[in-house]
C-alpha cells in the first residue's frame, strides 16, 4: 500500500481535492492516512493514545498535540474544522489547540475504527471460508461412512454365508 504522505512531511499536509461522495472520513483515512497514525500510535506504547477524554468529560487531555500531525485538522470537513484563532487573544488561541487536539484524536480513532472495521470484514471471511471448508469435510466423511457400512454389511454376508456353508 503507498501512502499519500509519509510522517516526515505530514505537518505541510494540504487538504487533498477528492470527492468527498465517493469517500467516507473512514474510507480516505484507512487508504491514505493509516500507515502514519496507527504505526505511530503502536510504536509510542500507548494503545490508548486517544481514550484519555473519551468517558472523563472534562477538559480535553493535557498531552500536547502530535507536532507531526499538526496539520491533520484540515482533513476535516469544513463544518468540523476549527475556526482560525483571534491572534490578540490568548483564549482564543487556546481554544483553537484545544480544538486542534481533538481533531486529531478524531483523525486517529476514525483511522483505528476503519483498520478494525476491515479486520473484522476479512475476519468474516475467513470464518465463512472456514465454515465452508467444514461443511465439505462434513460430507465427505458422511460419504466415507456410508461407504464402510456397506463394505462391512458385504464382509458380514460373505461372513455369515462361510459359516452357512462349513
Amino acid at each position: 500500500m503507498q501512502n499519500w504522505v509519509n510522517s516526515s512531511d505530514i505537518s505541510s499536509v494540504k487538504t487533498p481535492s477528492i470527492d468527498r461522495r465517493n469517500f467516507s472520513v473512514g474510507e480516505f483515512l484507512f487508504h491514505h492516512l493509516l500507515p502514519i497514525s496507527y504505526g505511530q500510535r503502536n510504536s509510542s506504547g500507548s494503545g490508548a493514545a486517544g481514550a484519555g477524554g473519551a468517558g472523563g468529560g472534562g477538559p480535553a487531555p493535557a498531552a500536547a498535540p502530535d507536532p507531526d500531525l499538526d496539520s491533520m485538522h484540515m482533513m476535516l470537513d469544513p463544518h468540523l474544522r476549527p475556526i482560525s484563532p483571534d491572534l490578540n487573544d490568548e483564549e482564543s488561541k487556546r481554544i483553537f489547540e484545544e480544538h486542534k487536539q481533538l481533531a486529531q484524536e478524531y483523525l486517529k480513532l476514525q483511522t483505528e475504527l476503519a483498520y478494525l472495521s476491515k479486520h473484522k470484514s476479512e475476519l468474516e471471511g475467513r470464518m465463512d471460508e472456514d465454515v465452508l471448508r467444514q461443511k465439505r469435510e462434513v460430507i465427505h466423511l458422511e460419504k466415507e461412512k456410508d461407504s464402510l457400512l456397506k463394505f462391512y454389511r458385504s464382509l458380514n454376508k460373505e461372513l455369515t454365508r462361510l459359516d452357512n456353508e462349513g
